[in-house]
């Protein structure tokens, strides 16, 4: 028999003490949540950086300090084994300080999967592997689909994995808020689409869509708490808008990666597979097309490609901002900084050209 606890009631007691949002019940997931006074500013940002490695090094940090993005998104780095000593409330304040305005600066947490390199993963955790043997504890599901090691979706509507990410007293969203980011960047909430996390919300009597908004609420709810202007940003599964009005009122911003180009997992910055990758046509006017159901919903879209060529990076920017997105373009490693965005007048002088090798 499974010890899985539902997570409801934790949440619904959550709700019930905020009572802001409403309660959980499927028929009041559409009640408005509050913004806070940083979303203006997020709807404002015309540029952002990605950068999810390599924080240690300090020259990497200070390239960030000296550029002139309007966003951060970074990798809060000491929830990594080994590196827990990393001073991420240092780099947050000196980013959001440095230059002649203020920065908004938002922390990377995967949401929708299990990182083995956390310092969150206990010695008595055992990963799922590829052959079907079971993860332990039993919400850790199986290996990443997209090749991407020590990575593994979970049940996100388990409440240990919730107390994990963001409930419990060491939560990730705990140390984002105690090291002062502006709010939360989450991937893989597109975890409701894997064959694994679908099987195992079929055997829990579970809409694998409705928990994935029930726990983007929860999180919301739990971090404004603390901080009324806490951002929550969302990163890919744009379809989570079909048939769910609540989704784009309980996120303040969508990203998307791969609308024109992506690249391998677990390359290094030079190699050529790092990006380049194009994204199919009709996959592509798929994305737009949800995509901009949340710019007709007042939120902004960032989107994330990787490019190598210098083509392909041109007619990424291009693409996105003729659209209202706001674009970045970089490589998949994403562990530096790439080349600054271009200016509108480089982007008028490349043409009207479309992706290469699409």
């Amino acid at each position: 028999m499974s010890n899985r606890v539902p997570a409801a009631a934790v949440v619904a007691g959550m709700m019930a003490v905020l009572g802001g949002c409403g309660s959980v019940g499927e028929e009041r997931l559409d009640a408005p949540c509050v913004r806070g006074a940083l979303f203006e500013q997020l709807k404002g940002v015309r540029t952002f950086a990605y950068e999810l490695q390599g924080l240690e090094n300090a020259a990497r940090r200070k390239a960030l300090e000296e550029s002139d993005y309007d966003l951060f998104v970074l990798e809060p780095t000491r929830t990594v084994k080994g590196s827990q000593s990393f001073d991420a409330k240092g780099m947050v304040s000196r980013l959001k300080n440095a230059g002649n305005r203020r920065r908004l600066v938002v922390a990377y947490i995967d949401i929708g999967e299990a990182e083995k390199y956390r310092t969150y993963w206990l010695s008595t955790w055992q990963a799922p592997t590829r052959t079907g043997k079971p993860g332990n504890p039993d919400f850790i599901l199986a290996p990443d689909p997209d090749g991407w090691s020590d990575c593994f979706p979970v049940a996100y509507w388990d409440a240990r994995w919730q107390a994990v990410v963001a409930t419990g007293a060491d939560s990730l969203l705990g140390k984002a808020l105690d090291d002062g980011f502006d709010g939360i960047y989450m991937d893989w909430v597109e975890g409701y689409n894997d064959t694994h996390v679908r099987a195992r919300a079929k055997h829990d009597g579970v809409n694998a869509k409705t928990e994935m908004i029930r726990f983007i609420r929860t999180i919301r709810l739990t971090a404004q708490q603390r901080n009324p202007d806490f951002l929550i940003i969302a990163q890919n599964a744009p379809d989570l808008i079909e048939n769910h009005p609540a989704y784009p009122k309980v996120i303040d911003a969508m990203g998307q990666e791969d609308l024109h180009f992506s690249g391998a997992a677990g390359v290094g910055w030079f190699n050529p597979r790092s990006g380049d990758i194009p994204t199919p046509k009709a996959d592509r006017l798929w994305l737009q097309q949800r995509l901009d159901l949340y710019l007709a919903a007042g939120l902004p879209v960032f989107t994330i490609d990787y490019c190598v060529n210098e083509q392909n990076r041109l007619s990424s920017y291009r693409l996105s901002r003729a659209r209202g997105y706001v674009p970045f373009v970089s490589r998949t490693p994403l562990d530096r900084l790439p080349e600054a965005p271009p200016a509108v007048s480089v982007l008028r002088e490349c043409g009207s050209g479309g992706i290469m090798g699409a």
